[in-house]
């Protein structure tokens, strides 16, 4: 647990992609209203893996975790296990009686019940003269805890699950309007969806074993069934292995998958998906009202793990003050049996020298005095360290990453390592240490003059009194 990720709390939610063959992680990094794509890791799990189970599988993202320092991520899951129909309202109709609408439908109109799957819709449509249109999505409780307790077992975080649909449409790059037909093919099951506008509109998956070497026929069955709905398919896009004679019997020729301008920088397509997710972790958590198969939704989640580390923090921080203060006691109990032991034996001393005047016997108790005074002053001396963490803490400004502190002692200098967004920031936190009624001599060395953004920084100050 790193103390200065919580008390920053600027640390970034990766995209985990969840794939038959394996899993694709990315992370995207935030700065100002700046996209940067600085983390893309894939892990193929092989035969030797699939056959040693799900603990070899578990053992090498758990190694890539600690090599990256990951914590927090938005799962997408392959999408034959996530349900997904959309449904259309009335104009007139309000929020509200649409929400009761959808309530009603995951009660009593889904292919099962409601007390054996995770179930949330959002708005991908609202017009004043087509209506509004809802997407609904559900999935299996069973699979979702199957799947929370083994990506726990790594000590990653999960802010939200989602589904390969929503994932790739918000990273598919789209025209106004058109629509997209893609179809995803994993060891088992051949998936298809309909993308319009960044909205899945359509979803479903069939096995590999039924489609055969008809893959073409079930094209047309998706396409001449959107054209009755009054949706014409422009574009058809592949993911996955597909053979040359399949792909020339398609009816619309495939184009390749572009990726979104803000991720231009990544030239394969193979991470659409796990970027999709990562880009739905740069969306602040309160702005995030995206479709979450889990029992809570994202934004509660972020804060529940959020306060599960720092509960943790607290505890780590208490137990370690504790064996401290419990030695600085120990310590001065036995300081003080030392000197009562050493005091009964001059007292014995005294008490068999008739010759030793009063005089003599009233310094050496002032001098017993003295040392017990001292034996207090050592005690005084305690210094509150949960008072110092909450000061750092309230004193970390915004737009700054700090990555290590260093607290040698109460009387030396406390020393701070991180990252700066820009010189400003660096300026900013200066002035917020300095306003401290318990810092004092803050200073940051002039360094790495040449960069204007991601600075990395150090500060030392001291403890007051």
């Amino acid at each position: 647990m790193n103390l200065l990720n919580i008390i920053s709390n600027k640390k970034a939610i990766g995209g985990l992609e969840i794939a038959d063959d394996g899993f694709r992680f990315s992370r995207i990094k935030k700065v100002d209203s700046d996209l940067t794509v600085e983390l893309l890791f894939e892990e193929k799990i092989s035969e030797s893996d699939a056959l040693a189970g799900e603990t070899a599988i578990t053992n090498k993202l758990i190694k890539f975790i600690k090599q990256h320092d990951l914590e927090y991520v938005i799962v997408s899951v392959p999408a034959n296990h996530v349900y997904i129909k959309t449904y259309d309202f009335n104009p007139n109709l309000s929020s509200d009686k649409v929400n009761e609408a959808m309530h009603l439908n995951s009660d009593l109109q889904l292919p099962k019940k409601k007390e054996d799957i995770y179930c949330d819709w959002m708005t991908i449509g609202d017009s004043e003269t087509e209506g509004k249109t809802i997407l609904l999505a559900y999935i299996l409780k069973s699979y979702v805890r199957s799947l929370i307790s083994k990506i726990k077992n790594t000590n990653l975080k999960i802010i939200a699950i989602e589904s390969h649909q929503l994932s790739l449409a918000r990273s598919l790059k789209q025209d106004k309007d058109e629509v997209t037909l893609v179809i995803e093919r994993g060891a088992a099951l051949v998936s298809f969806y309909l993308i319009k506008n960044h909205n899945v509109i359509f979803s479903q998956s069939r096995p590999n074993e039924l489609i055969g070497k008809n893959l073409h026929k079930e094209v047309d069955n998706v396409i001449n069934y959107q054209d009755f709905q009054g949706v014409t398919v422009s574009s058809l896009v592949l993911i996955g292995p597909f053979s040359e004679a399949e792909i020339k019997k398609l009816p619309i020729k495939p184009n390749s998958l572009k990726l979104i301008d803000e991720l231009k920088s990544v030239k394969d397509s193979k991470w659409a998906i796990t970027l999709g997710a990562a880009l739905r972790g740069a969306i602040p958590r309160k702005d995030d009202k995206i479709i979450s198969l889990m029992s809570i939704d994202t934004e509660q989640a972020y804060h529940q793990e959020k306060a599960n580390g720092t509960t943790t923090l607290i505890v780590s921080i208490s137990i370690t003050l504790s064996v401290f203060f419990a030695g600085v006691f120990l310590a001065a109990w036995y300081f003080m049996l030392a000197l009562q032991n050493n005091y009964n034996q001059r007292i014995s001393a005294w008490s068999n020298t008739s010759s030793e005047s009063t005089t003599s016997i009233s310094d050496k108790a002032n001098t017993f005095n003295n040392l017990i005074g001292q034996t207090s002053a050592l005690i005084k001396k305690e210094v509150a360290w949960s008072k110092i963490i909450t000061e750092i803490k309230n004193k970390t400004t915004s737009n700054i990453i700090i990555s290590n502190i260093s607290i040698p002692g109460a009387s030396t200098e406390i020393s701070i390592t991180g990252t700066a967004a820009n010189r400003e920031a660096i300026n900013t936190l200066k002035t917020s240490f300095e306003s401290s009624t318990i810092f004092t001599e803050i200073n940051i060395p002039l360094n790495n003059l040449e960069k204007k953004v991601n600075i990395p920084f150090s500060m030392t100050f001291k403890l007051k009194n």
